[in-house]
């Protein structure tokens, strides 16, 4: 099953994308309602779809938390620590930087470049959120 975020005539919700695409609504009124669960995963598979009336979707979201930042790491990556030390930097450790809110965007949004006399990085970033203990 494939959920998605979604903005509609009545706000925002998580919705179920059904095998032809159309997305039906769920009981969760945001990613976080749904993480509250016990256990997302089984609470997830046990939505019945065919019993759901469509949503008539205007726009697809980012499929993330509404949070102030996103905090990213790039140094536990072997290009980034490689690029670090080429400035005589030693990477020991993760090297941690901060995203406003505004740096997620959605399926189909547009990409806001500065102005034409900026230098323009081109990266995609992966969110990623663990509620556990990563193996060290």
């Amino acid at each position: 099953m494939r959920l998605a975020r979604y903005q509609a005539a009545g706000g925002t919700g998580i919705g179920a994308v059904r095998p032809d695409g159309s997305v039906v609504t769920t009981p969760w009124p945001d990613l976080g309602a749904l993480f509250a669960e016990p256990d997302p995963l089984r609470a997830a598979q046990a939505l019945d779809l065919s019993r759901q009336e469509p949503v008539a979707v205007q726009r697809l979201l980012a499929p993330a938390v509404d949070r102030a930042q996103v905090i990213g790491t790039g140094g536990n990556y072997a290009d980034h620590a490689a690029e670090a030390r080429t400035g005589g930097l030693v990477v020991a450790e993760p090297v941690f930087m901060p995203y406003l809110w505004g740096a997620v965007i959605g399926w189909e949004d547009d990409i806001g470049i500065p102005t034409e006399y900026m230098q323009t990085e081109y990266q995609a970033d992966l969110p990623v959120r663990s509620g556990q203990t990563a193996r060290g």
